[in-house]
């Protein structure tokens, strides 16, 4: 499943191209108001005042897995290597069929690692996603059906190409002219976990189905031949979501809230720049 690793390292640049497009559309016009809070600060499950809301669905947490490592086959019967894939089944037919997920988590990237948190719906049409990149640089972005919102630091806006009126932005949230429907394309998890799952298959997966409590939830966990090292599927055992995904090389990302109400909204107005355009 290393389109998930893929997936983030492309989103975030196809992000930096779709703010550097839509930038380069107009100038701004400043609006009165105190500054929001600092880019990169806000992480799913905190009150935000520039979020305009309280995010619902708390960020898992990294603190290290509690692991019990008990091989077996699982609920179902038949042979450990199908329990694996009835289980990846189940993980698969749950991911496509979720409203809204918060996730957050690493990917390595050419020498760096990018960092992402997002909450929101599964399409990405309203979402709440904070990215960090040391060659990209820091954003928050805020997706709703009004608009793009994106928060950056320097970093971010000179490495997008941005003009010079959006890097005098600071700590204040850029509204793009134009729908939300190009970056919501870029971190849409739905288009991401079908290419995933479609590229697995039986054949990939290790015979043995093993337990391990991930963040606190008792986790079936699905491996290819060479066991976690390789890489994870890290399943609920009482609801089959995934809670954690791993791929050798570094990359976790760690998932919860599936289906909780979305509450993202759109940053103040007194917080906000407005694009011409």
């Amino acid at each position: 499943m290393s389109s998930f690793s893929t997936w983030v390292v492309a989103a975030v640049g196809s992000a930096a191209v779709a703010v550097a497009l839509t930038a380069c559309s107009g100038e701004t016009t400043p609006s009165a108001g105190a500054p929001s809070p600092a880019v990169g600060s806000a992480s799913a499950g905190t009150s935000d005042p520039a979020a305009g809301a309280t995010t619902s669905t708390a960020a898992p947490s990294t603190a290290p897995s509690s692991a019990t490592s008990t091989s077996g086959s699982t609920a179902g019967g038949g042979s450990s290597t199908s329990a694996a894939a009835q289980v990846l089944e189940k993980a698969k037919a749950n991911a496509l069929a979720a409203r809204t997920v918060t996730f957050k988590g690493g990917v390595p990237d050419d020498g760096g690692r990018i960092e992402i948190t997002s909450t929101g719906a599964v399409d990405a049409s309203t979402a709440d996603i904070s990215v960090s990149s040391p060659k990209q640089g820091k954003a928050r972005i805020i997706i709703v059906p009004s608009g793009n919102f994106v928060q950056a630091d320097a970093a971010f806006w000179k490495s997008s190409g941005a003009p010079a009126s959006v890097q005098k932005a600071g700590s204040k949230f850029v509204k793009a002219p134009g729908d939300a429907t190009s970056l919501a394309r870029s971190f849409s998890f739905t288009s991401l976990a079908v290419k995933a799952f479609d590229g697995l298959d039986a054949n990939d997966l290790a015979p043995d189905v093993t337990e391990k409590t991930v963040n606190g939830v008792d986790c079936l966990v699905v491996t290819g031949p060479d066991g976690e090292a390789q890489g994870a599927l890290y399943v609920s055992k009482d609801g089959n979501q995934i809670v954690r995904f791993t791929e050798r090389g570094g990359t976790q990302l760690d998932f919860s809230g599936w289906n909780a109400p979305l509450t993202v909204a759109a940053p103040p107005a007194s917080q906000v720049i407005t694009l011409g355009g």
